[in-house]
């Protein structure tokens, strides 16, 4: 009898759009339309074997294109580059208490295999199936004169963290106690993480650290499927035709503002970061006027962004690149999953 090479059959089955994949040691799959009964016959009939080669392999898939791009921007290949692209940001609490905090994280960290991510130079990224032992630093500054000064320099450490490429973590986590409130840092590499990410992960942290007992609802989608998901719209009809029309308008589309430039043996890595907070009453009069004329705030800010840089840019025409949190309605948690 002529041994079966599971391998191939997974694969064909990913070619007709169906992903396999287990659940809790069972076998699942996605898919955008109903299995034939010949196909469900024949994987009950394999899934053992099936099961065996899923639960064996190696974890491993291509970076997405926007990840791609971050490790690239990291690289010294183009100008003003050698840079990672993350985000710092901080949450207060009333308090915290670190041991809770860690195992809240720990909580997160198993449950989003995202945050389990070892990113390699070799455009792929890999899955740990259990990650090392996660360290939260904690800092007690109640009571301390210099209260003010600890703080910029814990700030400052998180904003300018790096993590290397084929290590883990991509991300860190922090707390200060304060005499009359609570701190967790927070540094996130967006090759791991999207900001529709950042919010669902202080959103379940928030929730599992009230109320330990509760079992977040199960996530039946991985951000690895949700990959696989998109790939195979890439073979349909409606994607080719979008693709040609772009390509079409590559070679009419304007380049971008052409802007003085510092002299780059005098720029440092890294970034400053300039904050501006409008009052309630001016950014609700804002996306009223927004809405009046068919705009959304985003496309306000970025207008007088690129007014400004209209200024300084001698071409009368320029085009801005900007990244889309665009997850496609492939699955109805698409919007509970940690990726980019």
């Amino acid at each position: 009898m002529k041994k079966l090479d599971y391998k191939k059959i997974v694969d064909h089955y990913r070619d007709m759009g169906v992903i396999l994949t287990l659940k809790e040691g069972k076998l699942s799959y996605l898919s955008h339309k109903p299995l034939s009964q010949e196909q469900i016959a024949f994987l009950k009939e394999h899934k053992e074997g099936i099961i065996k080669l899923l639960a064996t392999g190696t974890i491993e898939f291509p970076l997405t294109d926007i990840q791609s791009s971050y490790l690239l921007g990291r690289t010294e290949s183009f100008d003003y580059g050698g840079i990672s692209c993350q985000i710092y940001l901080e949450t207060e609490y009333p308090e915290l208490c670190p041991s809770k905090v860690k195992k809240s994280w720990e909580y997160l960290i198993n449950r989003h295999e995202m945050l389990r991510v070892k990113i390699r130079d070799d455009g792929y990224q890999e899955i740990l199936e259990k990650s090392p032992d996660f360290d939260i630093n904690c800092i007690d500054l109640r009571g301390k004169k210099n209260s003010l000064e600890e703080l910029k320099k814990i700030r400052s450490e998180m904003e300018n963290k790096e993590f290397c490429i084929g290590s883990w973590p991509y991300f860190d986590i922090a707390v200060s106690l304060q005499d009359n409130k609570a701190i967790m840092h927070m540094t996130v590499d967006f090759l791991i993480a999207d900001w529709t990410s950042i919010w669902i992960l202080i959103d379940e942290f928030e929730r599992i650290y009230n109320c330990p007992e509760q079992e977040l609802d199960t996530l039946d989608l991985t951000f690895r499927e949700y990959i696989k998901l998109e790939q195979n719209m890439r073979g349909t009809k409606q994607y080719n035709e979008d693709k040609k029309y772009w390509i079409n308008r590559i070679d009419s589309m304007p380049t971008g503002p052409i802007l003085p430039i510092l002299n780059k043996s005098n720029v440092q890595n890294g970034f400053e970061r300039y904050f501006y907070q409008m009052d309630l009453n001016s950014w609700l009069e804002l996306k009223k006027r927004a809405l009046k004329y068919g705009c959304t705030p985003t496309a306000v800010v970025a207008a007088v962004h690129a007014s400004v840089l209209d200024k300084w840019s001698p071409n009368d025409k320029f085009v801005l690149n900007l990244t889309l949190l665009n997850r496609l309605p492939l699955h109805e948690n698409v919007n509970k999953i940690v990726g980019d």
